[in-house]
């Protein structure tokens, strides 16, 4: 991914899904304003990314996604009072799988769930 956002003048933020810190090629930031912008990291990776010595601390800000830029929430396994749950296809699952779940609670509520 070397030169990937090279010259890049013109954005404010930059979205990294990724929990572990990707590894960056050469020159993928050179001549781009990144150190200006706002980067969006997994808030459990927020430190990480903080104290790396890559180029990803040298944005201007670097902040926690919300749930509302994911569409993904965080919750435990206590709390699930589960009913169904079905795979992306609809097909009914006896219990959650690895990756998303769409799972329907016994409030009658439906979640997207990720199993990782």
């Amino acid at each position: 991914m070397s030169c990937a956002f090279q010259g890049c003048n013109n954005f404010d933020d930059f979205y990294c899904l990724a929990p572990n810190i990707p590894t960056l090629g050469t020159n993928v930031f050179k001549d781009s304003y990144y150190k200006y912008a706002t980067l969006h990291v997994p808030s459990s990776s927020l430190k990480a990314y903080r104290s790396t010595t890559a180029a990803w601390r040298e944005f201007g800000n670097i902040v926690a996604l919300t749930e509302e830029e994911t569409g993904l929430s965080t919750i435990d396994n206590e709390q699930l009072k589960i009913d169904k749950v079905y795979d992306l296809s609809g097909r009914k699952q006896s219990q959650p799988q690895r990756g998303i779940n769409i799972i329907r609670m016994k409030d009658g509520t439906s979640r997207k769930v990720l199993i990782k």
